[in-house]
C-alpha cells in the first residue's frame, strides 16, 4: 500500500489508482473472484500496478498524494531503416483516463509520457489541477487540438507536450494565447506539435511576455515566419532557443541576436535567407550554434570575424550552408580564444576548398570533426595527430590524395568512428603498428593490400565497418566479433552491427561466426566454398545478407530459413546447385529473395511465394523446370518477378494478372511456357516491364493490352523496400551480357521469338511511355499500325522477323528518341519515309529482305525499276565472326536491331559498335569461348561462370558522349541502399 496517511486516504487513493488503471488498461479483466478489489489482473498488468506504486509520492505533513510518475517504456521504436513505428506490444498505459484523476488536487508533479492513449485528446480537466508545476505528456500518442484550458496551470514551470517525427503529427495547437497565462512557465517542448495559422502567428508574443522562460524547443512545429521587430525584447532568462526543422522563410530578426543569455541556438533546417546579422558577436554566452541547412543564408568574412569571439562555444554546425569559402580564410575564426573550448565542428556538405592547413591541429579540444561533402585536395596535414581528444573523424567525399601513415594517428587514443571515404587517399599503415583506439565505425577507401592482423583487434567493438569498393586481398578471420549498435539501442526494434566488404578481391571461405552482425555485404569479391550451414546460429541477428557475385559453390542450406529477422537474401552469380529449400513459410519480413545466375534446379518450391511481405523475386538464369506453382497467386504485395531463362513450361498463371496486382516488373523470357498470352497480364496497370519473349507462345496478342496503363502513363509504384537495381542485357549471338540499371525507370515491352500470330493491335499505340518495343521474330501479320508513332519516348523499336506487310507509316518518323530500328524480313513494299529520325537509318540492314521497298538508304530507288532483287537470306543465320552477324540488343532478353559486319553496322553510337568489336575477339573464330568450350546461341545458357562474369562490366545501352539515349542512361544507375548510419548527437 501507499505511504499516505491518513489511512482512509490511503485507502481511497488506493482504490481510485486501481480504478484509474483499469480505465487506462486496454487488457485489463474485470472478475468476481477472490482479489480484495474484485479485480484479477494479467502478469504484465501486476507489474504496472507495482509501477503505481513506485510512481507515487505524498506530502509528508499533510499526506497529500503530490507527485504522481506513471511514465512507460515508449511507444514507438526506431525500424530497420531508422524509421518511428508503434510497438506492437506495449506495457504502457493506453485508454481513457477517467476524470477520477481530478480528485487528486493537490498533485504537482504528473507525468504520463511513453504510454499510448491511442490519439484521444488531452483531457480538458488536467487543466483544473492548478498546483501542478510539471506536466510531461510526452511521446504518449494524444492527439486532437491542445486544450485551451491548460491556460489554468499558471504554476506550471515545466511543460512537455513533444513526440517522436511522424508522418502523420498527433498534436495541434489552433490557438497559442493560452500561453500568455502560464506567467510561471521556465521549460517548454512542443517539438513535433503543428502549429496552425492563428498559433504560427501568436506564439513568439506569448512567451517574450513569460517573465521566467528559460528553454523553448519547437522542432518541427509547421512554423514558417518570425516577426521581423518585437517592440520589447523580454527574454532575459532564455538560454536555449530551439527553432529547427521548420519551414521558416525570411531573414534572420535582429532581435534573436539581442538575447546575450542564450547559450543553445539552434536554427537548423529552415529557409533562412540573406546575411547573418552581425550582432551574432554579442552572444558570447552562446556554448552550441547550429545554422546549418539553410542553404541561402550567407556567411562573409565579417560574420566569420564576429564568429571568433564566442570564446565558450563548444558546438558550431554550418553543415549544408553552400559555404564556398577556402579552408584557409576560416582560420580567423579559430584564431581567437573559440580554438580553447570548441569540441565539434560540422562544416560538411559545403564548397569549402583548398589543402587543409596545419592550424586545424590547433584546435586541441575537437572530439567531434566533419569536413565530409566539400572541394578538399591535397595530403593530410601530420598535425592531424595533435587532435588527441578526437572520437569522431569524417572526412570522406572530398578530393584528398597523398600517403596516410600511422603517423597521422599517433596520439589518438578516443577514436571510434572514422569516416575517409571516397578520396584518393593511400593507405600505407606498418604490419606491426598497434593503435591505442577501438573503432566502432568506419569507413575508408584506398585500401589496396591485405588488412593487417592488428586491424581485426580495433573493430571488435564495431557497429558499422564499411571497406566496400577498394582493392582489398586476403582473406577474413573465420570469426568475427562486432558490437550491437548500442547508440539507438534504446529504441531499436533490433539493434545490429553492420558490415559492407563489397567489390574487393577478398577470397577464401565466409566467416562461420559473426555473431553480432545484422546487414552483411561480402557481394562481389572472390569468397570460396560453402555458405554457412548453420547460419541461424553462427548469425542470428541478419535481416539483409548480400553474397552475390563470388565463387560459392554447394547447396542453400535450409537453416536461412530460420533467420527470423531476415528482410534481404541476395545469392546471385556464385556457382550453387541443388535444389531451392522449401522452407520460406514463416518469413513475415522477407521482402527480396535473389538466387539468380546459378546452377539451381528442380522446381519451383510451392513455400518461396508464401512470405506475406515478399515484393521481389528472382531466379532467372538457373536450370529450374517444372510449372510455376498456384501458390504465387498469393504474393499480393510483389513488385518484381524474374523466372527468366530457365526451363519452366506450361502455361503463364492467370492469376499473375488476376492476383498480384502491383507487379511492376515480369519477367518470364527465355522458358518453355506455351499457349495463349493471358488476357489477365494486362490487368496490371502498374506493369512497366513486361518480357515474355523467346518461349512457345501462340495466339494472337491480346487487344487489352492497352490497359497497362503505366507504360500508357509513364507513372509506376516504384520497388518499396529497397533502391533494388536489377539487370539489363546486351545479347549478341547467343552471349548474354549484363550490366546493372534501375529497372523501374524503363519503360519495356518484349513479346519476341514466340509463335504469335495476327496483326499487331490498334491499342498498343495507347503506350505512349514505352521506351522499348520488340515484337520480333513471330508471324505477325498486316500492316504496322501508324499510331505506334505516337510512342514518342520510344528508343528502341524492332518488329523485324515477321509478316508484316504495306508501307511503313510516315507516323514514326516522329519518334525523335528512337535509336536503334530493325524492320528486316518483313514483306514490307513502298518508299521508306524521310525526315526527323528517319534520315539516321541510313544502314540497308534495318530493311534487309524487304524486297519491295525502296528509297535513299537503299541500292534500289523508288524510280528505278531495274534494280535486281537481293536475294532473300535465311531466318536463321549463323555464321563466324567474318560473316554478317545477327545479334540482339536490348533490355532484359535482347531489342533486335539488325545485321552487323565488319564492315558496315547499323544506326548506333560508334563505340557501342566497337565494344562489340572488341568483346566477340575474345572468341575463336569457330564461335567458340578462350577455353574452347562452344557458346550456345539460347541466350548465353552454355556460357562459363567465367564467361559470365568477364561481362558483367559491360558499358551503357547507348553510350555516345552525345547521344540522348546515352545521357537517359545515365540517369538510370543506382546503388544499393546503405543501412542506417549514425550521424552523431548534436
Amino acid at each position: 500500500m501507499f505511504l499516505c496517511d491518513p489511512p482512509v486516504r490511503r485507502l481511497a487513493l488506493s482504490f481510485m489508482l486501481l480504478t484509474l488503471y483499469v480505465q487506462l488498461s486496454s487488457n485489463t479483466v474485470l472478475s468476481s473472484g477472490t482479489n480484495y478489489y474484485g479485480i484479477t489482473c494479467f502478469d504484465v498488468e501486476r507489474e504496472a500496478l507495482l509501477r503505481f506504486k513506485a510512481g507515487v509520492q505524498c506530502d509528508n505533513t499533510t499526506g497529500h498524494v503530490i507527485k504522481l510518475d506513471l511514465q512507460g517504456p515508449h511507444p514507438f521504436i526506431i525500424d530497420g531503416m531508422g524509421d518511428p513505428v508503434m510497438r506492437n506490444n506495449s506495457a504502457g498505459l493506453g485508454g481513457k483516463i477517467n476524470p477520477s484523476l481530478f480528485s487528486l488536487k493537490y498533485l504537482v508533479h504528473l507525468d504520463l509520457s511513453g504510454n499510448n492513449f491511442n490519439y484521444t485528446p488531452i483531457p480538458k480537466f488536467i487543466g483544473l489541477l492548478k498546483e501542478l508545476t510539471y506536466l510531461n505528456l510526452s511521446n504518449a500518442c494524444f492527439g486532437g487540438t491542445i486544450p485551451l484550458s491548460l491556460g489554468n496551470l499558471t504554476k506550471l514551470q515545466v511543460l512537455d507536450l513533444s513526440s517522436v517525427p511522424l508522418e502523420n503529427p498527433l498534436l495541434k495547437m489552433h490557438d497559442a494565447k493560452w500561453l500568455f497565462q502560464l506567467h510561471a512557465l521556465e521549460d517548454l517542448d512542443m517539438s513535433n506539435v503543428i502549429f496552425e495559422k492563428d498559433a504560427s502567428d501568436q506564439w513568439v508574443h506569448a512567451l517574450n511576455s513569460l517573465p521566467s522562460i528559460a528553454k523553448i524547443t519547437l522542432e518541427n512545429c509547421n512554423l514558417n515566419q518570425l516577426p521581423p521587430t518585437l517592440h520589447h525584447v523580454n527574454f532575459t532568462s532564455l538560454s536555449l532557443f530551439d527553432l529547427s526543422d521548420n519551414k521558416i522563410n525570411c531573414t534572420i530578426p535582429s532581435w534573436l541576436f539581442k538575447i546575450t543569455s542564450l547559450q543553445h541556438l539552434d536554427l537548423s533546417w529552415n529557409f533562412f535567407h540573406g546575411h547573418v546579422p552581425n550582432s551574432i558577436g554579442n552572444m558570447t554566452s552562446l556554448r552550441f550554434l547550429d545554422l546549418s541547412a539553410n542553404y541561402d543564408l550567407h556567411l562573409n568574412r565579417d560574420i566569420l570575424l564576429e564568429l571568433k569571439s564566442l570564446c565558450k562555444l563548444q558546438i558550431l554546425n554550418l553543415e549544408h550552408m553552400n559555404i564556398k569559402h577556402r579552408f584557409s580564410d576560416l582560420g580567423v575564426i579559430f584564431s581567437g580564444c573559440m580554438k580553447d573550448s570548441l569540441e565539434e565542428l560540422r562544416l560538411n556538405g559545403n564548397t569549402l576548398t583548398g589543402h587543409l592547413p596545419g592550424w586545424i591541429g590547433n584546435l586541441t579540444s575537437l572530439t567531434f570533426l566533419d569536413l565530409s561533402d566539400n572541394s578538399f585536395y591535397g595530403p593530410l596535414p601530420l598535425s592531424f595527430c595533435q587532435l588527441s581528444a578526437l572520437q569522431e573523424l569524417r572526412l570522406g567525399s572530398n578530393a584528398f590524395n597523398g600517403t596516410v601513415t600511422e603517423a597521422h594517428f599517433h596520439d589518438f587514443t578516443r577514436l571510434e568512428i572514422l569516416d575517409m571515404s571516397l578520396n584518393s587517399l593511400v593507405f600505407n599503415l606498418s604490419a606491426d603498428w598497434v593503435p591505442q583506439f577501438q573503432l566502432k565505425y568506419i569507413l575508408l577507401r584506398g585500401i589496396s593490400d591485405t588488412l593487417p592482423d592488428w586491424f581485426w583487434g580495433i573493430t571488435s567493438n564495431i557497429f558499422f565497418l564499411d571497406l566496400s569498393n577498394n582493392e582489398m586481398k586476403g582473406r577474413l578471420p573465420t570469426s568475427l566479433e562486432s558490437a550491437y549498435l548500442e547508440y539507438f539501442a534504446p529504441v531499436m526494434t533490433q539493434v545490429f552491427a553492420a558490415i559492407d566488404l563489397s567489390s574487393n578481391l577478398l577470397d577464401g571461405p565466409i566467416p562461420k561466426s559473426i555473431p553480432k552482425v545484422g546487414w552483411l555485404d561480402l557481394s562481389n569479391n572472390s569468397f570460396t566454398g560453402s555458405l554457412p550451414p548453420k547460419i541461424n546460429e553462427a548469425m542470428p541477428k541478419l535481416y539483409y545478407i548480400n553474397l552475390s557475385g563470388n565463387k560459392i559453390n554447394g547447396t542453400i542450406p535450409s537453416k536461412f530459413c530460420e533467420l527470423q529477422n531476415l528482410t534481404a537474401l541476395f545469392l546471385s552469380e556464385n556457382s550453387l546447385s541443388g535444389r531451392i529449400p522449401d522452407c520460406w513459410t514463416q518469413h513475415s519480413n522477407l521482402a527480396i529473395l535473389d538466387f539468380s545466375f546459378n546452377h539451381l534446379s528442380g522446381h519451383i518450391p510451392s513455400s518461396i511465394f508464401l512470405p506475406p511481405a515478399l515484393e521481389t523475386l528472382s531466379l532467372s538464369n538457373n536450370h529450374l523446370s517444372g510449372h510455376i506453382h498456384p501458390s504465387i497467386r498469393k504474393c499480393w504485395k510483389l513488385y518484381s518477378l524474374d523466372l527468366g531463362y530457365n526451363m519452366l513450361r506450361g502455361n503463364i498463371p492467370i492469376s499473375l494478372g488476376e492476383s498480384i496486382r502491383h507487379l511492376v516488373i515480369l519477367i518470364l523470357a527465355s522458358n518453355h511456357f506455351n499457349g495463349n498470352i493471358p488476357p489477365q497480364l494486362f490487368l496490371l496497370t502498374a506493369l512497366q516491364v513486361l518480357d515474355l519473349s523467346n518461349n512457345n507462345l501462340s495466339g494472337t496478342i491480346p487487344k487489352n493490352i492497352g490497359n497497362l496503363t503505366s507504360m500508357a502513363s509513364g507513372v509506376g509504384d516504384g520497388l518499396a523496400t529497397f533502391d533494388y537495381s536489377r539487370y539489363m542485357f546486351l545479347t549478341a549471338k547467343g552471349l548474354y551480357l549484363k550490366y546493372n540499371a534501375l529497372l523501374t525507370d524503363m519503360v519495356l515491352l518484349d513479346l519476341s521469338d514466340n509463335d504469335l500470330h495476327g496483326g499487331i493491335p490498334y491499342e498498343i499505340g495507347k503506350l505512349i511511355s514505352l521506351h522499348g518495343l520488340n515484337l520480333s521474330g513471330n508471324h505477325l501479320t498486316g500492316e504496322i499500325t501508324d499510331n505506334i508513332g505516337s510512342m514518342n519516348q520510344l528508343e528502341f523499336l524492332d518488329l523485324s522477323r515477321n509478316e508484316l506487310l504495306g508501307a511503313i507509316p510516315a507516323t514514326l518518323s516522329k519518334l525523335n528518341f528512337l535509336e536503334i530500328l530493325n524492320l528486316s524480313y518483313n514483306h514490307l513494299s513502298g518508299e521508306i519515309p524521310t525526315g526527323g529520325q528517319f534520315n539516321t537509318f541510313v544502314d540497308p540492314s534495318i530493311y534487309m529482305d524487304n524486297d519491295n521497298l525502296c528509297g535513299f538508304a537503299l541500292s534500289k530507288k523508288c524510280h528505278d525499276n531495274n534494280v535486281s532483287k537481293k536475294q532473300r537470306l535465311k531466318d536463321e543465320i549463323d555464321t563466324d565472326v567474318n560473316d554478317p552477324m545477327w545479334f540482339c540488343f536490348g533490355v532484359m532478353s535482347g531489342f533486335v536491331v539488325g545485321s552487323w559486319t565488319e564492315s558496315s553496322g547499323i544506326a548506333m553510337p560508334k563505340n557501342i559498335k566497337y565494344l562489340l568489336r572488341h568483346l566477340w575477339g575474345g572468341f575463336g573464330g569457330d564461335g567458340s569461348d578462350r577455353d574452347g568450350d562452344k557458346v550456345d546461341k539460347g541466350a548465353g545458357k552454355g556460357l562459363s561462370d567465367e564467361g559470365k562474369r568477364s561481362f558483367v562490366q559491360v558499358v551503357s545501352l547507348a553510350s555516345s558522349g552525345d547521344s540522348r539515349t546515352s545521357k537517359r542512361m545515365a540517369k538510370r544507375e543506382s546503388k544499393s541502399r546503405l543501412p542506417m548510419e549514425p550521424q552523431g548527437g548534436r
